[in-house]
């Protein structure tokens, strides 16, 4: 009973003992929040560099708007990449927006149509909605106004 006992209390109580940690990612992100992005730059690079999802597209915007390091669509398109690659589905948004205005790649809208359908599927609203644009004026695939209706609708209920 008291070995139960003690259990219990150490389940419950134990998290509030331990010192509060966040990672090299999350530090970087609270950083990159508050504009400081001189400090940001290396806990995203490092965060990043060993494959977190968040740290990468946080970094990705980082190139994008020159925030703290020099502004570089295709460095900020590398790490969409990597992120989409790492199941982010705001930067696969992203990475389709980039091909469809050519930012940093090859302009290629049948691409962007493709990573928008990727995070539509996966239930990212604007993705859907983006989706849904691409039905309305056959960018990249067939015009069909009724699909078009049928995704703009999804994302309104998502």
């Amino acid at each position: 009973m008291i070995y139960v006992l003690f259990s219990l209390i150490i389940v419950l109580v134990g998290p509030f003992l331990l010192p509060a940690y966040a990672g090299p990612g999350e530090d970087g992100i609270a950083l990159y929040n508050q504009q400081n992005y001189t400090a940001a730059l290396p806990k995203l690079q490092e965060a990043a560099e060993a494959g977190n999802g968040e740290a990468q597209y946080y970094l990705a915007w980082m190139y994008y708007r020159g925030n703290g390091v020099p502004a570089s669509n295709e460095v900020a398109v590398s790490w969409l990449k990597k992120s989409a690659d790492s199941g982010h589905m705001g930067a696969t948004l992203d990475l389709g927006l980039a091909y469809e205005n050519g930012q940093g790649v090859a302009q290629d809208v049948e691409r962007a149509v493709s990573l928008y359908r990727i995070a539509a599927e996966a239930g990212h609203s604007q993705a859907m909605t983006n989706l849904g644009h691409a039905y309305s004026r056959g960018l990249g695939l067939e015009k069909s106004d009724v699909i078009a209706v049928e995704w703009y609708k999804k994302a309104s209920n998502a």
